[in-house]
């Protein structure tokens, strides 16, 4: 915990370097707009001061291993924060509220950084005095200070710059599409600008100038991905009497950080941790020969990540590692392939990996097996589309020579002369579909530690689902990403954005009688946008997976462009449509609504648009009221809403006459790019918001037409993303049936489909009404 007497000394320590910011902070001290809040020990692990009322936390471990140098770094970022708005606040604003936010925050970046900069470049100079002139070392330190010299004199723009990656040591595709480079730490404005910006644990800007200035630098790496810094690892090699070891002194990942500003728009790739420890083991088979083992003290909590990646435990708190396994195997070779040569040790040490793997496959283990699963990833990952050709035909060679004992080496040499790398990834799979999905635990914080309707346990449900066969191994992940101020500003208006985003660090907020935030509610529905564009772009750009699931929260079908409404705050899928507009340039999109609600905010998104045709069945009268039969567009958009009200108490038959006699020759003749669905489970016959009659059995009929839909209306192309549904019951039933459609495991019967679709429209007198009407519009409908 930080005491008032720590701000006191960090403020002291800061005046010494910079007298100007030390003077600023102690006025903000002595008038209390610095201090210790009084509920400070029980938030969290993170102890934190407030500045000008807002919380600042200090990273724990750091705190604790570096003293008072975390502190002082939080205290300079935040007087840069605070001096900027003070400027701005002065003079006439434009009301630019994105320019404004974004100039604040580069303020306190390029302050702290320059700080950190200016107190490294004294140290140096200190060195190069104590070195005396004329000497080897004098030369050295003098090349490092230029280094600095020359950083202090770049623009603060080039924080907003992705890192320059010159020579990456390896690399990885760590998603469709998403490369992860393990590098040595690149020191520059823009690297430093984003360390700052980060707070990772261990790696503040103090111990990472230092290890500069000590000449210790060439023992920092980074994960990088998307020019953005997503891990960093500190390697010491430990040398004793007879023994040498290669320590992983410090690791740590933007995944393991609180979910804030500072973070969101930092790639939380699931792997990063174990991509850094293979990036570890390469360089000791490289670079350390002499050394025996990777060694790492154990971190509480983390043992079981060690073990499952090969680690054996050490009493009383180590870990080594010589043997990798499982995924940090798959990443070695994936990475080993990735370069056109390896070294010999490194070469040597890969060709004995893949060996062992061979090994494991003729003996007689199950064919499911995640052991066995591994061994055929891992061999069937040195195909012929990686640069490493030369590991490519020997490990070709390996598997045709043991042929006769490994069941699956028919089907491995086929994939290793592939010249497609990415393919082997889907190899386990014989007779389904994969699909692309995003399911994240960071969509929990979102209401997390109050009572809501709308909680965690609706993802949580899906997720236990995913998590089992037979979906284990038919999902492909996608990463979660933050949707920017200006893209959700396609639906929504800037001062409501703004609006939102003043919420956070909030404890509860109430933006309606149904809608509330909690302190991470603002971020975490920008990666519920943002996860719809992930998912979008990897539906659209992959031949043989067509379709997707982004199980999210909060849902956003009511969000409007000025109001949250609903339980939702950013709209989801109408941002996804505006996402295939900006992005793909694509001139017809179909939403289809089939929550039990009216889907009002992307109603009113695309009212007067003819790219955008929405098509909602929802219960009515009921919340919100909108939704009538007679709302069918305006302007250029009219005829392209289509609503279907329909009273309580309809069922499975009753939503497939809707799809089968009116989406279905609408959609024919309106040729959609894609299809994005907003899926509500709230038509689940015990749905405590709900009062309709569908079973699971209709939940997966409507899922098994709209996928036919989109086969043969667009290349099979649709993505489902989470709305309602507020029995959790209802939400693994029906969840469990919807992904095994998706996954083309069906679960119902031709005989069964053709006894649940009515023969004629006319038995649902409100379908009849709205053909009737839409025919003028629509001359498909029959």
């Amino acid at each position: 915990m930080i005491r008032n007497q720590d701000l006191a000394h960090a403020i002291e320590n800061i005046s010494h370097r910079d007298p100007e910011i030390g003077y600023g902070l102690s006025e903000l001290l002595a008038a209390g707009r610095i201090r210790i809040p009084v509920d400070s020990g029980s938030l969290g692990e993170d102890p934190c001061f407030l500045f000008e009322d807002n919380r600042v936390f200090v990273r724990k471990v750091s705190f604790f291993n570096h003293g008072i140098a975390p502190v002082e770094e939080r205290l300079v970022l935040q007087y840069g924060k605070a001096a900027e708005k003070h400027r701005i606040e002065e003079t006439p604003s434009p009301g630019d509220f994105f320019a404004a936010a974004t100039r604040i925050h580069l303020a306190g970046i390029f302050c702290l950084v320059n700080f950190e900069l200016f107190s490294a470049v004294s140290r140096l100079k200190k060195k190069i005095r104590a070195a005396g002139s004329g000497t080897d070392l004098e030369n050295i330190l003098n090349a490092r200070l230029k280094i600095l010299q020359q950083m202090l004199q770049e623009p603060p723009a080039s924080f907003g710059m992705s890192l320059s990656l010159k020579e990456p040591l390896y690399f990885i595709e760590m998603q469709q599409s998403v490369d992860c480079h393990f590098v040595l730490f690149p020191f520059s404005y823009a690297a430093l600008g984003q360390l700052a910006q980060l707070n990772l644990e261990f790696f503040h800007l103090r111990f990472v100038l230092d290890l500069f200035v000590s000449g210790a630098s060439h023992h920092l790496f980074a994960a990088v991905s998307q020019g953005k810094i997503t891990g960093m690892m500190y390697l010491v090699e430990k040398k004793r009497l007879f023994y040498s070891g290669l320590e992983i002194h410090y690791v740590a990942t933007v995944n393991g950080l609180p979910l804030d500003e500072q973070t969101l728009d930092y790639p939380r790739i699931r792997g990063t941790g174990t991509f850094l420890m293979a990036g570890a083991w390469l360089l000791w088979k490289s670079r350390f020969p002499r050394a025996s083992e990777i060694v790492l003290d154990a971190e509480i909590g983390a043992d079981r990540f060690y073990d499952t990646i090969g680690f054996d435990f050490r009493p009383p708190y180590g870990y080594l590692l010589k043997h990798p396994k499982d995924k940090l195997l798959l990443y070695i070779v994936g990475m080993a392939m990735n370069c056109e040569t390896l070294p010999e040790p490194l070469h040597t040490a890969v060709v004995q990996c893949i060996k062992r793997q061979i090994a494991l496959l003729k003996k007689s283990i199950p064919a499911d097996h995640p052991r066995r699963k591994v061994a055929v990833l891992t061999i069937s990952t040195c195909n012929q589309g990686g640069k490493n050709q030369g590991l490519a035909q020997i490990v070709q060679q390996l598997v045709s020579r043991n042929s006769r004992r490994i069941p699956e080496a028919g089907m491995l040499l086929q994939v290793l002369a592939q010249d497609n790398a990415d393919r082997s990834r889907h190899i386990l799979v014989k007779g389904a579909s994969m699909i692309w999905v995003v399911s994240d635990p960071v969509f929990d914080q979102h209401l997390e530690g109050i009572f809501h309707m709308e909680n965690r346990k609706r993802t949580r449900a899906l997720a236990s689902i995913l998590a089992n066969d037979p979906f284990s191994d038919r999902i492909i992940p996608v990463q979660p990403r933050a949707a920017t101020e200006q893209e959700l500003a396609w639906v929504h208006l800037p001062e409501y954005i703004v609006k939102i985003a003043e919420t956070t660090g909030k404890k509860l907020t109430s933006l309606d009688p149904d809608t509330q935030t909690t302190p991470q509610s603002y971020a975490v529905a920008r990666l519920a946008a943002g996860s719809v564009f992930s998912l979008i772009d990897a539906v659209y750009n992959d031949p043989l997976h067509r379709s997707g699931i982004a199980c999210i929260r909060p849902p956003g079908h009511h969000a409007e462009p000025d109001r949250a409404m609903g339980f939702c705050l950013f709209n989801n899928v109408a941002l996804g449509a505006a996402y295939l507009q900006h992005r793909y340039k694509a001139k017809r999109i179909l939403i289809v609504d089939v929550d039990i609600h009216h889907g009002n905010g992307i109603q009113k998104a695309f009212y007067d648009s003819p790219e955008v045709l929405y098509f909602s069945t929802h219960q009515f009268p009921c919340y919100p009221g909108t939704g009538k039969l007679s709302e069918i567009g305006t302007g250029a958009g009219k005829g392209y809403t289509i609503n279907v009200p329909l009273p309580k108490g309809r069922d499975d038959k009753d939503y497939a006459g809707i799809l089968h006699f009116l989406l279905t020759p609408v959609a024919a003749q309106f040729q959609p790019d894609m299809i994005l669905v907003a899926l509500g489970f709230d038509l689940f016959e015990q749905d405590p918001l709900g009062q309709m009659n569908v079973t699971p059995d209709g939940y997966a009929l409507i899922i098994h037409m709209l996928k036919q839909l989109a086969e043969t209306v667009c290349n099979g192309r649709i993505i489902f993303v989470l709305e309602g549904g507020y029995s959790i019951k209802g939400i693994r039933e029906c969840g469990l049936r919807v992904l095994q459609e998706l996954v083309d495991l069906p679960t119902l019967s031709p005989e069964k489909i053709r006894r649940m679709t009515p023969e004629k429209p006319g038995s649902l007198p409100e379908l009849k009404k709205a053909m009737d009407l839409h025919r003028a519009f629509w001359p498909s409908i029959p």
